[in-house]
């Protein structure tokens, strides 16, 4: 009895990894919040908002709003702030040579913007002192 459970629980697997190598469209629409994940990882250096990631997963952005936060426990808008700090730190350790550089290939819209986002993350630092220290030593 328990081999018929396995092997109806393995075919099941089987079958659906099936269909979403020959229907990726259709496993993606399966799950919004990991669709709306792809989009914020592969375009996070674009002006992207919740608006934008609704309409690309058929929901509502107030439907769509409420499902990625219960799922992903942040909201779309902080999943996103998060993607543009962790790259906007990790061009900072690198050593990019000006702020509003860095500002613009992370998808902030402004310096400012940045440095706010970089303050308010856990960790926060501020950039300029950060620079200034660097140039000391």
């Amino acid at each position: 009895p328990e081999s018929c459970g396995l092997s109806a629980d393995f075919y099941g697997f089987l079958m659906e990894w099936t269909r979403q190598l020959t229907h990726p469209d259709q496993a993606a629409a399966r799950d919004p919040v990991r669709t709306a994940m792809l989009i914020c990882q592969a375009r996070f250096r674009e002006p992207l908002g919740t608006k934008e990631l609704a309409a690309a997963t058929g929901l509502t952005r107030e439907h769509f709003s409420r499902l990625f936060s219960a799922s992903a426990g942040i909201s779309p808008g902080r999943y996103l702030r998060r993607l543009r700090v962790n790259a906007a730190r990790q061009m900072l350790r690198e050593g990019a040579p000006l702020l509003k550089e860095i500002a613009l290939r992370c998808g902030f819209p402004s310096v400012r913007s940045l440095q706010q986002a970089l303050a308010a993350a856990p960790g926060g630092e501020d950039p300029i002192q950060c620079d200034k220290a660097a140039r000391r030593a």
